[in-house]
């Protein structure tokens, strides 16, 4: 059977076929509901609003269990912190000393008794930065 033998066009055939289907589904659906008794209704509540009460019990369980982990996180946060900042403060001091104490070798004329300085440090006068220009 070719297209042009059907009553009506393909696309309009479809449609109506599709409409008819569904049409058909709701009938169905709803003569379902129909059959079904109010006291399946309410014993279908209950079990839902019972399972609803515990998994809300269970989701707020959760969130107590990650806030405390994210108190915790943020108290280790803090403390690694105040590490990082005594160090840094420590490394400041440490440096302004170590500049002061050079400027007073310097001043005093024993530059050249200082030891070489670690790599990445240069003093001026020293004689290792002398050697590397």
């Amino acid at each position: 059977m070719t297209e042009a033998e059907l009553p009506m066009p393909l696309p309009l055939l479809l449609g109506l076929v599709s409409l008819a289907t569904a049409v058909f589904t709701a009938i169905i659906a709803a003569l379902s509901k129909k059959w079904r008794t109010p006291a399946d209704d309410r014993e279908d509540r209950r079990i839902g609003i019972e399972a609803d009460e515990r998994l809300l019990a269970r989701f707020e369980k959760l969130l107590e269990e990650r806030d405390k982990r994210i108190d915790g996180l943020v108290a280790e946060v803090k403390e690694v912190r105040a590490i990082a900042e005594k160090a840094a403060n420590a490394n400041r001091i440490l440096t302004d000393w170590i500049y002061a104490a050079v400027r007073v070798v310097r001043e005093l004329g024993g530059i050249d008794m200082l030891p070489d300085p670690p790599e990445g440090v240069v003093i001026a006068d020293h004689p290792s930065h002398r050697v590397k220009n």
